[in-house]
């Protein structure tokens, strides 16, 4: 049975031979007749707000019809069909998302119109290995192979804890890997900041590429649609409570086109509103009063325009600013959804029927393009868990269904049924309730928290009452083991972060701890669009939830896990993205020598390459992006690590196809690392100032390792990188006035103190 078919036989327009055909493949599917009884109801309910077309609209309808199934037109343009045409075509899109759309043969558009993009889940197989008894650290002089170039201090506690970390001017990978390292130099070492920093980077180019080539244009076209489609109701829709709302919409969308720079025509009213939220929105000073959303509540809505400044990600990437901020501001302001407030929630309903009945000009349904829009935005925020148009769009089939309710699809009741059912079937929100700020209701793309985000609001002193503020070692400790969580509780009180109570702290970090297993336990599938927070501090969480010992007694003992402690702090920077062009990665470098962490490698090897499979679906030219490729080579020399380091533990011979592709270190990450590590984050605002951590630049880690080659202990030399947190009295971004070394990290030895 084809569409053709189908639609003609609802529309009453077939021969009776062709209409006894329909019936009998109908009579096949159980859910045939109610699916007909939803859709007959839906077409009255669709009358009702939208005015039926008049015959002469008919009649140019039928023959632009007519040019479309003999193949002499384009594919229903949304600018070359009349409004009425569009409303027609909308019905069909909303009754497929509304269940229809099990009969539908063939691959139409509208078969997708109101369903998300599929997504896998991949199943992480973490790396086994059987530890043979630790090593104890031989004298220097038998396993110095170069100079040390350290003061006395220094070599002390290389030679009596087997690492060091000192001071260098170095900002760059390429000036700690030389691809020929001079006469007389330590051989490189494969540290975990190296990787920690490559991984990010390269994500942080596919994010870029995912904003640029999906979001951002995906937004604007949808921002066109929802101005179009709401001016078409605003003007022409039946009841002055349909129009009402629309125009309501029609603010509200006007901040995101402000903000994205796209021109919408309102009133002089609704203009003034908006500019006074997009201002607002652009200085992004402290709480304030929402014009806009104060105005569609009925009520005095307050949103904290500070959080809406570009922080992370955007932080690198200027070109984005207006869209970065319309994008945060979606995520805060939601669109009211309250029983028993029908006349803010129908602004919902209206904007969810603008988007199943309009086009793009490419000719894609709106919800189409969510899909794929929503489908990028997992990537870089995670997924929605807040009530969406999909959730909506679900609880209005289930409430169409029941016919009883009310004659009219934006009827008091209806609208009222419709939220209660929305509520119901959004999911479980990941990270906790909306926290101050936040509006709950219906986001057009859902609310972008961060596990961070929720650590410095729920072990704040509003409530850890005897604390003196949050820490950004607090996110360490909800992805730290029990083991590794003790060494962070003195950290945090080193820091001056900490109360006299410490109870309260350890019940409201241990909640918090539970509902974050996603961000560190590797025992459940991982989703394929997982975001590149949950991905960054899933492979962080290596880091501090250690198991086995390490081949060198010096790297099992308490310096060795505070190097960890501030390499795990120093990744959750999200660090300045990689190149643009990928570099050819040419010939061969000298093999490191490793610090063996196979389960960090193994998780990044995982990350890496789940990233580099979404950039390929999502990207227009898929695996020529220069950022899927960086992926793909860094999935690659992550594996190597892996099994290399497998080995160095299980204390076996490395094989000879891991030693060739070890011999790629080097190359790949001076074509993959960022000009410049240093970055710095406004973590979120407390009494008396702004907590902002930062990557304050590269320390040389010298450190005692095992050599793949000839599994023999050998002194190295690699990149550290520099992180702390730090106080300040308005925000500012100048990672040149960082903190000073932490006092607990006894590993870092400054030849200055000397």
């Amino acid at each position: 049975m084809s569409d053709a078919e189908l639609s003609g036989f609802l529309d009453d327009e077939l021969t009776p031979e062709e209409e006894e055909r329909v019936r009998a493949r109908l009579s096949l599917d159980a859910g045939a007749p109610r699916s007909l009884a939803e859709f007959e109801a839906l077409q009255e309910l669709v009358r009702d707000v939208v005015p039926v077309p008049s015959a002469a609209a008919w009649s140019a309808f039928d023959a632009e019809l007519g040019r479309q199934l003999d193949g002499t037109a384009q594919p229903f343009a949304s600018r070359g069909l009349p409004v009425w045409g569009r409303v027609l075509l909308a019905a069909s899109v909303l009754v497929s998302a509304l269940g229809l759309a099990r009969w539908l043969g063939g691959e139409e558009r509208t078969v997708l119109a109101g369903q998300r993009l599929p997504d896998v889940p991949r199943v992480y197989v973490a790396p086994q290995w059987t530890s043979g008894d630790p090593r104890p650290l031989p004298p220097l002089a038998g396993i110095l192979e170069g100079r040390l170039d350290l003061t006395p201090a220094q070599v002390a506690a290389l030679g009596s804890h087997g690492l060091v970390q000192v001071p260098c001017p170095g900002r760059s990978l390429r000036e700690l890997y030389p691809l020929e390292p001079a006469a007389g130099e330590l051989p490189p070492l494969a540290s975990a900041d190296a990787s920690l920093l490559i991984y990010g980077a390269v994500a942080s180019r596919l994010a870029l590429e995912l904003e640029e080539q999906i979001v951002r244009p995906e937004v604007q076209g949808v921002v066109d649609l929802l101005g179009r489609e709401l001016a078409q109701l605003a003007r022409d829709g039946r009841g002055q409570e349909t129009r009402s709302a629309a125009r309501a919409a029609q603010e509200y969308v006007g901040v995101l086109a402000a903000l994205e720079g796209l021109p919408m025509t309102l009133s002089q009213a609704a203009n003034g509103r908006v500019q006074a939220e997009v201002a607002q929105v652009r200085t992004a000073v402290g709480p304030a009063r929402s014009p806009v959303l104060s105005a569609l509540c009925g009520r005095e809505v307050v949103l904290d325009y500070a959080a809406l400044r570009d922080r992370g990600l955007f932080a690198h990437a200027p070109r984005l600013d207006g869209h970065a901020r319309a994008m945060r501001w979606l995520s805060a302001a939601g669109l009211p959804l309250e029983p028993r407030d029908p006349a803010a929630s129908r602004v919902s309903c209206v904007l969810v029927l603008a988007l199943a009945r309009g086009q793009l000009a490419d000719g894609r349904y709106g919800f189409g393009a969510l899909a794929r829009l929503e489908a990028a935005l997992e990537v870089i925020y995670g997924r929605p868990d807040a009530v969406t148009p999909f959730e909506m769009l679900e609880a209005m089939r289930r409430v169409l269904a029941q016919q009883s309710l009310a004659p009219s699809m934006l009827s008091d009741a209806v609208v009222s049924r419709v939220a209660t059912v929305a509520a119901e079937l959004t999911p479980r929100p990941t990270l906790g309730p909306a926290g101050p700020g936040e509006l709950a209701g219906v986001h057009l793309l859902g609310r972008l928290r961060s596990l961070e985000g929720q650590a410095l609001a729920r072990l704040s002193p509003a409530h850890v009452p005897s604390r003196t503020r949050s820490s950004a070692y607090d996110l360490l400790g909800v992805l730290a083991d029990p083991v590794a969580g003790r060494r962070l509780r003195s950290v945090v009180s080193a820091e001056g972060s900490d109360g006299s109570d410490p109870e309260a702290y350890d019940v409201a970090l241990a909640a918090l701890r539970e509902e974050a297993r996603p961000w560190w336990d590797p025992s459940r599938p991982v989703p394929t669009r997982a975001c590149l927070e949950q991905g960054r501090l899933w492979t962080v969480a290596a880091l501090l939830r250690r198991r086995g010992l390490a081949p060198v007694a010096s790297l099992n003992d308490p310096w060795y896990r505070d190097r960890l402690v501030l390499a795990a702090l120093a990744a959750c920077n999200a660090p300045p993205p990689a190149p643009e062009e990928l570099p050819p990665i040419d010939g061969a470098g000298p093999t490191p020598v490793l610090e063996p962490l196979p389960e960090l490698h193994a998780r990044l090897a995982f990350s890496a390459a789940r990233l580099r499979d979404v950039g390929e679906q999502l990207l227009a030219d898929g695996w020529g992006s220069p950022a899927v490729q960086a992926l793909d080579q860094l999935a690659r020399l992550e594996q190597a690590l892996t099994a290399a380091s497998q080995d160095v533990l299980a204390d076996r011979p490395v094989a000879t196809s891991t030693q060739a592709a070890l011999a790629k270190y080097v190359p790949t990450l001076r074509a993959l690392a960022p000009l410049d590590v240093r970055s710095v984050e406004d973590l979120g605002r407390g009494t008396g100032g702004v907590l902002h951590r930062g990557v304050l630049g590269l320390e040389r880690l010298v450190l005692i390792g095992v050599d793949p080659a000839t599994r023999r202990l050998r002194v190295a030399s690699g990149a550290a990188l520099v992180a702390n947190e730090w106080w300040a009295a308005t925000p500012q971004a100048s990672v040149d006035e960082g903190a000073p070394d932490p006092t607990w990290a006894a590993h870092r030895v400054s030849g200055r103190k000397q």
